[in-house]
């Protein structure tokens, strides 16, 4: 690079002899490969393109169908939860483990 500054006057492009349009292009489409790497890094892209699969995912669909899926899991959740309420139930029965406490035993304490 020493010999870029003894002269002064010529261009990189000059010396390498390609002219300035191409230099100059290709110069920017490192500067915008770069900043787009750091982009593609960036928090806000994930979340960008995690939003636009979604939605590419659900575009043929729907806002009944979509009503539907989401009503099916809210039903398959309660169901898991009822499941456990019932698992619960059934031991305490087997035991004979009361279910609720009497007034009497809520003043002893």
């Amino acid at each position: 690079m020493a010999y870029l500054k003894m002269l002064p006057t010529a261009s990189v492009a000059d010396i390498f002899g390609i002219s300035k349009e191409l230099y100059m292009r290709e110069h920017l489409l490192r500067r915008a490969s770069e900043a787009g790497s750091k982009h593609q890094r960036s928090k806000l892209h994930k979340i960008s393109s995690l939003v636009w699969e979604d939605f590419k995912k659900h575009k043929d669909a729907s806002a009944m169908s979509m009503l539907n899926e989401a009503h099916a899991k809210f039903v398959q959740q309660n169901r898991y939860y009822l499941s456990i309420i019932v698992k619960d139930l059934s031991l305490t029965a087997l035991q004979r483990i009361a279910q609720t406490v009497k007034k009497a035993m809520l003043m002893k304490c």
